[in-house]
């Protein structure tokens, strides 16, 4: 592999990382939208139903952006490889990362989209219990003493 090709394949992971992690986030949005407006009105059988295709949603695009950062951990490696050889990308970040400064983004993002994910169905069992209701009109203010 050339060192063009090497920073050719960084950066389309970098931009599939970027569309799975936008996935992501749009379908996390979308679910507590729909949790606040919705989860109080919902049968238990719906409930069920949208709480389980939110998290097989999730899950798999926690599942890609975890494979793509392994594989882009693995390419960190052979970068550095590279370099030390001597053949090029000397210039690449990664070509002077330790190896925990390569791994740690797989870890700590996978975390926090894991803790997003759980904090999102905690978030729709919350509206659930507490029956959240909506209000369209304004609050009315108190009328001063006469």
């Amino acid at each position: 592999m050339t060192e063009f090709e090497m920073a050719y394949l960084f950066n389309d992971m970098l931009l599939a990382l970027g569309a799975t992690a936008s996935l992501f986030f749009a379908t996390l949005t979308a679910f507590l939208v729909a949790s606040y407006l919705v989860a109080s009105k919902l049968t238990r059988m719906m409930a069920v139903i949208a709480v389980g295709l939110f998290l097989l949603s999730e899950l798999g695009s926690i599942s890609m952006m975890y494979r793509i950062m392994q594989s882009m951990a693995g390419l960190g490696r052979e970068m550095r490889a590279f370099a030390q050889a001597g053949k090029g990308l000397a210039w690449h970040r990664l070509a002077t990362a330790s190896d925990w400064t390569i791994d740690l983004p797989r870890y700590a993002g996978t975390g926090l989209y894991i803790i997003a994910t759980a904090a999102a169905v905690y978030f729709f069992f919350l509206c659930r219990w507490q029956k959240v209701v909506v209000e369209q009109s304004p609050p009315q203010l108190p009328l001063p003493p006469t």
